[in-house]
């Protein structure tokens, strides 16, 4: 009888033992994915936080650079108008001059210096022309200017309104994957709970297996030595009766 509960006593400890093993790898293997997921998770936030801080570095340098170009194109704008009230000035002093040089001549002066008035008409003519063009070609440059300062507004911000479209996508896309990878990590470290309570449950069964296999080997070894004494006791029972 003691041999055969052991026996049974052997065969199921070899069985828990074996599951018990095997729970133990299974939980090592989870808990081997659960870092990864972590490891990876924390390597892509990483990366993430990169591109977040390159993002508002170039935006800072969009806004700087539209200042810049805003400054610049008043300042050309107040040099232009600074000009323009100069040049009104010496064609309005000149314009008097000449009207009171002219008012001034008699018909007989005059019909002897035609050549020279002519001459001084003449070189009017030619400076208010280069005025004029001096004139159009700020004005030319100024408008270039405002022309190049559209263009590269504009596609600022486009630029702007691309990226931060896409960003919010990509954000959108990155929270949805940190979600799911939340979700995952989640069960998997429940599942290594539950695997943990089991692994407890067993190893508790497996203890009192323990000390019900010793208690029924005591009880055997009792019984096999009440047997013996039993045994012994017999023939000297009969002896004394006889």
């Amino acid at each position: 009888m003691g041999c055969s509960l052991n026996k049974q006593a052997r065969k199921k400890e070899s069985c828990r033992q074996t599951f018990v093993r095997a729970l133990t790898e299974k939980i090592i293997l989870l808990e081997e994915d659960t870092s990864e997921i972590r490891r990876k998770r924390g390597k892509e936030s990483e990366v993430h936080e990169q591109q977040v801080r390159a993002f508002e570095a170039k935006q800072t340098g969009w806004v700087y650079e539209r200042k810049r170009l805003r400054e610049e194109i008043k300042q050309l704008k107040k040099e232009s108008e600074e000009k323009d009230r100069r040049i009104q000035r010496l064609i309005q002093n000149n314009s008097i001059n000449y009207d009171q040089h002219n008012m001034t001549i008699d018909e007989e002066n005059y019909k002897g210096k035609d050549w020279q008035h002519m001459g001084a008409s003449y070189n009017y003519l030619m400076m208010m022309e280069h005025m004029r063009e001096e004139q159009l070609r700020r004005e030319e440059a100024i408008e270039k200017w405002k022309r190049l300062y559209l263009a590269i507004k504009t596609e600022l911000d486009d630029l702007i309104e691309r990226t931060c479209r896409g960003g919010r996508g990509y954000w959108r896309v990155e929270d949805e994957t940190t979600e799911e990878l939340q979700r995952e990590v989640k069960a998997k470290e429940e599942t290594i709970a539950v695997l943990k309570a089991r692994l407890a449950a067993s190893e508790e069964e497996g203890r009192k297996m323990k000390t019900e296999v010793d208690i029924l080997r005591q009880s055997s070894r009792i019984m096999s030595h009440a047997k013996r004494i039993k045994n012994v006791m017999r023939p000297i029972s009969r002896r004394l009766r006889l």
